[in-house]
């Protein structure tokens, strides 16, 4: 082994060192951070805050019962795109979230109510498109004139997922990250174009303090076959990384393009969507791809075989062997980039963190 060699491998094992010494120091290095985010203020100084007390949330019960905007991807081949307002506790009001495929001034509006549904005055009849939406960003909602609140409507301007099932729903699994599910699902980018209509062979849990200290759950995601989503290459397994931990939803994708611009080879690919479940919007998710051996993801040698029958085998039988070297050398370079892909991350976080100290984060 040559002296550059040894030079290499010990900065590589030093580097690891520091990595693993500083596992054990909290990415939220800066002041008590709760995971909590009901606890949490969002946008300091516009006086918005958790409405926690009865006479805050005076819109919670209304009498609507559903108001859903239905085929807001018209040009998708699919019945499943369809969203339903939501209420905030944070500003009292309801929301209706859209993709930027909705053609706001053509949609269909299914509502059920005990009377008359009227938006700044003007009556929605259920089942009937209408360009209502179209007119404002901000309604005054009345049901037989009895004020209910405000309607927000916003729009997104990038992709979205939408997901829907029939036996087990996401709140289901949510409430237990054991179960898993299938069901169909319908993806189509900002501009319109359908980047998978078909089944979902798994639905399951993602992650472990990332799922147990969320309220946004994130999830996998398997397809019956290997397709291309959003440019990034085939592959069944993909996951919605939720970044709920993360305010500035940021620091995954900044260390992904971080990696790329220091020419790191398999750097895992991301795109930002909105998800839609059953017709619940579920807010923005970076769709990711997995971590894997696979000609699209990791292209390096699946090493299991190799391994075990080098694990079966004498130490004196191997010895010469001249793939072991090759092995050996895909193995530290595997370690490497695994080492160097963690600082970087790490990296990322400190950036953020320190920007953060200049401003209020926004959620």
């Amino acid at each position: 082994m040559s002296i550059k060699t040894l030079i290499k491998t010990s900065v590589v094992l030093l580097t690891a060192g520091m990595c693993l010494y500083s596992t054990g120091t909290s990415a939220f290095a800066v002041g008590d951070i709760s995971f909590l985010r009901a606890a949490d203020t969002i946008g300091a100084g516009n006086g918005i805050t958790a409405a926690n007390d009865e006479k805050a949330q005076k819109y919670a019960d209304i009498p609507v019962y559903s108001f859903i905007a239905v085929d807001i991807s018209p040009d998708a081949d699919t019945s499943i795109d369809y969203s339903e307002w939501w209420y905030s506790e944070w500003e009292d009001c309801h929301y209706l979230s859209l993709p930027s495929t909705a053609d706001r001034t053509h949609l269909r509006i299914d509502c059920f109510a005990d009377g008359n549904i009227t938006l700044d005055g003007e009556m929605i009849k259920t089942g009937e498109y209408t360009d209502i939406l179209s007119k404002a960003d901000e309604f005054q909602i009345e049901v037989n004139g009895e004020d209910c609140g405000k309607l927000k409507v916003m729009q997104s301007d990038r992709g979205c997922i939408f997901i829907d099932t029939e036996v087990t729903t996401f709140e289901q699994l949510d409430a237990n990250r054991f179960l898993t599910m299938s069901g169909e699902a319908v993806m189509i980018d900002a501009d319109g174009n359908t980047v998978y209509n078909g089944d979902i062979e798994k639905i399951s849990a993602h992650g472990n303090s990332s799922w147990d200290y969320s309220k946004k759950k994130p999830y996998n995601i398997k397809l019956p076959q290997k397709a291309d989503l959003f440019g990034m290459g085939k592959a069944k397994k993909w996951g919605l990384i939720s970044n709920y931990l993360d305010h500035s939803m940021l620091r995954n994708k900044l260390t992904e393009e971080m990696c790329k611009a220091a020419g790191m080879e398999y750097t895992m690919d991301s795109v930002f969507i909105d998800l839609y479940t059953n017709g619940s919007y579920r807010g923005t998710y970076q769709l990711s791809e997995k971590v894997q051996i696979q000609k699209n993801r990791v292209n390096i040698t699946d090493l299991e075989e190799e391994t075990e029958e080098l694990n079966a085998s004498e130490l004196k039988n191997i010895r010469g062997r001249p793939w072991v070297r090759t092995v050996l050398m895909i193995t530290l370079k595997t370690a490497i980039n695994a080492t160097l892909y963690q600082m970087t991350r790490r990296i990322s976080q400190a950036v953020i963190l320190c920007s953060s100290c200049s401003g209020t984060d926004t959620v």
